[in-house]
């Protein structure tokens, strides 16, 4: 975690403002001067690239300093003032008391330099990228020593940059500096020798080189290469260039000395590969060209929500959509879970273009929710895609949805789908239903309750919510189509008063089901609840169209199958006509 490690004492430190030079130059660099041991170190940064603490080394117990992971429990005041809490395996700096720093991120304010300090320890260090970036993502913490330390430094630089501080105070009568340092180095860097294929380089940069031009190029780069054959380099990399790991990083150092500019330009080369959509991409696509014609605009969320946005939805503290995955290092607490339905973003969305006066809203988004089988997670939460549709404006209603909803079903080839009484206790009582596709539950339609309305600050809005798994499994690949009619249909319109509560779903089955072959669609078309039906009643109004493949339907046959429609609707569902 930790390839080198150097500290140098500094005595008789006179702490004051650094000279006018230091601070303009620190300042036009976008570094706030503080005072000249600081300052000092800042700027060994800017001009060497090597961050740089220092440590008020009364602060430090025993003169000792230890670098080592943290511990659960342990806590640190940063320079910034903040008491932050350390997760096991963040690499500190400490003393034997406890931590004084967090390695390649930040100081502690118990080793700060103050004006009351009179000796400091100059650290001079190399630490691991990854855990440098760890720390920093798990704190929450970037800062200009953490940004260097995660792209990487070289452990041979450490010693330069520690020479080049006490030089610098040194010259400004900043302190006394100590002869000689302390220099913990767990390996010496040594160079590397990599083989090189010359066709290899040339493939990638688009030249016709040879081998020894390309090692006078490698040579200018500090880069001695001997040719091993026409088609093979032997390059030695210094300990320092810790950049250079493959092959196409010396071919990267070749086209610096070659020239970018006197690369030239070719038109892209290759073998091409006929290649396509698979079936589920096909129908996602279908699915979008559709939604988009009927007049909906896609909307893309954050795959994040918040606990309030769950508050907002009034959900039971059991309900299974309280059971979301938890982030490590949320952006915040309104994005600190993954989501489990993607309403509460939808309805966000619906809030942001209504307050820019955009009326007469169709959204919808295609998206991922992520499902956990138990918590804590013990394996990866499952992943489905949901479809989530929102309408709100003038003319909108529930049959509006219902409609968009079917016209998706018969684009996917899925057949008309089902909708069954009921749906969440975030709907309005009685305008929502669950949607049935090739005989499962594929989700809900329905119009948002106003108190969930008010909640998320809209008007009355119809949302659906649909399990795009379960539409893609009830799809039908082939496309079903009938012959044109050699004969004329009969329209006729039939008007029951019925139960209000009783689905109109349901009566129009038993109407297909009791005109048989003669009966070619059934669709309600008017609900009336007004004075002239009974309390608690409904008269729904039905479009039949009725049609012989083999003959031209009578007015007398066509009535007969209305009556036997009539007779069974009181019978099992106490409808009469109107």
């Amino acid at each position: 975690l930790c390839p080198r490690y150097m500290a140098r004492v500094v005595k008789n430190v006179r702490i004051g403002p650094s000279p006018a030079w230091m601070r303009k130059r620190l300042a036009q660099a976008g570094v706030r001067p503080i005072n000249n041991i600081v300052d000092v170190t800042n700027y060994v940064m800017l001009e060497m690239g090597q961050p740089m603490h220092a440590f008020d080394l009364a602060c430090v117990r025993e003169n000792t300093i230890i670098v080592r992971p943290a511990e659960a429990g342990e806590t640190i005041t940063t320079l910034d003032g903040k008491l932050r809490e350390l997760t096991e395996g963040m690499l500190l700096i400490t003393d034997p008391r406890g931590p004084i720093g967090i390695a390649g991120v930040m100081g502690g304010q118990n080793s700060e330099i103050s004006k009351e300090t009179r000796d400091i320890v100059l650290e001079s260090a190399c630490f691991q990228p990854a855990s440098v970036r760890a720390t920093s993502r798990a704190l929450g913490l970037n800062t200009e020593s953490a940004a260097r330390f995660i792209k990487g430094v070289e452990p041979g630089n450490t010693a330069a940059a520690l020479e080049r501080a006490a030089q610098l105070i040194d010259m400004l009568g900043a302190g006394d500096v100590v002869r000689g340092a302390v220099d913990v180095l767990a390996a010496i860097p040594r160079e590397r020798t990599k083989v090189v294929s010359v066709p290899f380089v040339n493939s990638l940069l688009g030249l016709e080189l040879t081998a020894r031009k390309m090692a006078m190029l490698l040579k200018r780069a500090f880069i001695p290469s001997i040719v091993q054959d026409a088609k093979t380099l032997i390059c030695t990399v210094p300990p320092h260039r810790q950049d250079i790991q493959r092959a196409c990083d010396i071919a990267e150092e070749v086209a610096r000395m070659y020239g970018y500019d006197n690369i030239p330009m070719t038109l892209m080369r290759g073998d091409l590969q006929v290649g396509g959509l698979d079936a589920r991409e096909v129908l996602t696509d279908r699915a979008k060209e559709r939604l988009c014609a009927l007049g909906f605009f896609e909307a893309m969320t954050y795959s994040f929500m918040g606990p309030r946005e769950l508050d907002a939805l009034a959900l039971e503290e059991d309900d299974p959509l309280r059971s979301c995955v938890k982030l490590k290092n949320p952006f915040g607490e309104d994005q600190s879970l993954m989501r489990t339905t993607m309403l509460p973003a939808m309805l966000a969305a619906v809030a942001l273009n209504l307050s820019r006066k955009n009326s007469g809203l169709r959204l919808f988004e295609l998206g991922t929710v992520f499902l956990p089988n138990a918590l804590p997670l013990a394996e990866l939460p499952e992943e489905k895609q949901a479809l989530c549709l929102a309408l709100c404006g003038r003319g909108e209603d529930f049959f509006s949805l219902k409609g968009a909803v079917e016209s998706l079903a018969a684009c996917l080839n899925i057949g008309a789908p089902g909708f069954i009484e009921g749906g969440p206790g975030y709907l309005h009582p009685g305008q929502k239903a669950y949607v049935t596709a090739g005989g499962a539950r594929a989700g809900y339609i329905g119009c948002l309750h106003p108190d969930i309305c008010e909640n998320f600050g809209v008007p009355r809005v119809y949302v659906a919510e649909l399990d795009f798994d379960v539409l893609a499994g009830a799809a039908s690949e082939g496309v079903t189509a009938a012959p044109l009619p050699r004969y004329p249909a009969v329209e006729r319109d039939l008007a029951l008063v019925m139960d209000r509560d009783r689905p109109a779903g349901k009566v129009a089955a038993m109407m297909k089901e009791t005109g048989g072959a003669l009966v070619e669609s059934v669709e309600p078309f008017d609900v009336y609840t007004g004075e002239q039906v009974t309390e608690g009643k409904k008269s729904v109004a039905f479009a039949l169209v009725l049609r012989a493949h083999d003959r031209t339907l009578t007015d007398e046959e066509a009535t007969a199958v209305l009556e036997r429609i009539v007779k069974r609707a009181k019978k099992e569902f106490g409808a009469q006509l109107r």
